[in-house]
């Protein structure tokens, strides 16, 4: 059973339309996501040793979510559910899984045919489009490759694997097209960073596109691992480990590129006419000793590949000058899957988002009466792959369910069990106030059983079968 509040992000859609969309003057969007980056690894959210002042000064000058949440613990179902507007519960992608063997580079599985994306909405809306960095839902020629699901140019890494490094050989362009890059030997570094290339790219696109309506996606690599960095920066004389300076030096050169896109929008007058987004796809990695020596998912729980709030829980900054009031800070409650309908109100587009869970949050930006979701549901799949002699896998999965409702976090989890193998016993369920724990420290699901019954009911009728990410749900 599919539970969604698909008829009011539609209702929604409609009437915002005529109140915050001018035809004749479309606003650009830019939608910039960093990779394994924390919720605690920005100064604005809390950071002391990181510097980011560009990031911050973005927020200074816009809107801060405390209460914003990925698509999901890892990269490609997260991913999945910021281009479809679909939760996890019923989502084609609901974990990490090759298409091929592990470093085959033949990508994830792909958005299916009859699935719209946002590029697809905009696209409706007569926006020109463009992704640069790492796509990770369909090799080229799929039904998932960019140029399928309405990106105009392309350039960076179909398969979310090819990505492992910032000196790859090649990238790939519009329709797989591999684009070879000199000096490069993807393990031992080269010439030329790739990060650097997809900021090159983005400033290009700006330039060329300033006369008519935009739509950049720039989902960058860092701070993912390896650990790669062409100079430390500030961050050279540091008593720290090698592996802590570069990850620092990594986020401050995202965070200088943030910079330069906005001055960018300054000098070619069309700041005011942009709304620009920073994410990152899920929690921090924690990679090298990082999680504990930045703090880098702050007050909270667990970290990438979990569904405690660490794993989950993501910054979101806005900035709209003239249109989102500086220096705002907002607790209202949000997923990767309300960014389809939020693009269609900014838009003006009238191409269905029917098939959407999400709600759009453009009134909570512009300061009008925001509806509200009953819950947000995750589930998630994580893979461990083992290879046969005939290179074949076999795949172990650890299945977790959560809901946030209001203040209320329930998570359950199943043990782990081999992939498509026997239905199994779920182990108990937690439940977490997170008004007066945000760190997921005291479980009190034994005082509240009618909430942890409540919970239950939307985990089981949120949750439908899925070919690839099977699991059996206890009614």
């Amino acid at each position: 059973m599919k539970i969604n509040l698909k008829e009011i992000a539609i209702v929604l859609g409609l009437g915002l339309l005529s109140l915050f969309v001018n035809a004749e003057d479309k606003p650009n969007i830019i939608f910039i996501m960093a990779d394994d980056l924390g919720y605690g690894d920005l100064g604005c959210y809390g950071q002391e040793k990181i510097k980011t002042p560009q990031i911050d000064k973005m927020a200074s000058e816009g809107m801060r979510f405390t209460d914003f949440y990925a698509g999901n613990a890892v990269c490609a179902p997260s991913r999945y559910s910021l281009m479809t507007g679909i939760h996890p519960g019923h989502a084609a992608v609901r974990g990490n899984f090759e298409v091929g063997a592990w470093d085959s580079f033949l990508g994830q599985l792909p958005i299916p045919e009859n699935e719209p994306t946002i590029f697809e909405i905009l696209k409706q809306a007569d926006y020109v489009t463009a992704a640069y960095g790492k796509w990770g839902l369909g090799r080229a020629e799929s039904s998932g490759a960019p140029d399928h699901k309405g990106v105009d140019d392309f350039y960076g890494f179909n398969c979310q694997r090819h990505a492992h490094t910032y000196y790859p050989r090649y990238v790939e362009g519009n329709r797989g097209e591999k684009i070879w890059l000199e000096g490069n030997t993807r393990e031992d570094g080269g010439k030329q960073y790739i990060h650097d290339l997809f900021t090159e790219k983005a400033l290009d696109f700006i330039k060329q596109n300033k006369d008519e309506p935009f739509f950049l996606y720039l989902p960058y690599t860092i701070p993912h691992t390896p650990f790669m960095i062409p100079e430390l920066g500030i961050y050279k004389d540091e008593e720290w480990k090698e592996n802590h300076k570069r990850q620092a030096a990594m986020i401050s050169r995202m965070d200088k590129d943030i910079g330069r896109i906005i001055e960018l929008l300054k000098e070619l007058e069309i700041d005011d006419n942009t709304i620009v987004f920073f994410t990152s796809d899920n929690g921090a990695h924690g990679g090298g000793g990082t999680l504990e020596f930045f703090n880098a998912t702050g007050p909270l729980r667990g970290k990438k590949g979990d569904l405690y709030e660490g794993g989950i829980r993501t910054p979101m900054i806005v900035r709209w000058p003239g249109k989102v009031k500086a220096g705002t800070v907002s607790n209202h409650n949000a997923a990767f899957w309300d960014i389809m309908p939020t693009f269609a109100d900014l838009s003006g587009s009238d191409l269905t988002v029917a098939s959407s869970d999400g709600i759009s949050f453009l009134p909570e930006l512009l300061n009008q009466p925001q509806s509200k979701h009953e819950f947000l549901y995750w589930e998630y799949f994580g893979t461990d792959y083992k290879w046969t002699p005939e290179k074949k896998t076999t795949r172990t999965q650890l299945k977790s369910q959560t809901i946030r409702m209001g203040k209320w976090k329930a998570i359950r989890h199943n043990r782990t069990m081999n992939f498509k193998d026997e239905p199994i016993e779920l182990s108990s369920i937690e439940l977490y106030n997170l008004d007066e724990d945000i760190a997921e420290t005291n479980n009190v699901a034994e005082k509240h059983p009618e909430i942890v019954n409540e919970m239950i009911t939307q985990m089981n009728a949120n949750h439908s079968s899925s070919e690839n990410f099977n699991f059996e749900i206890k009614k």
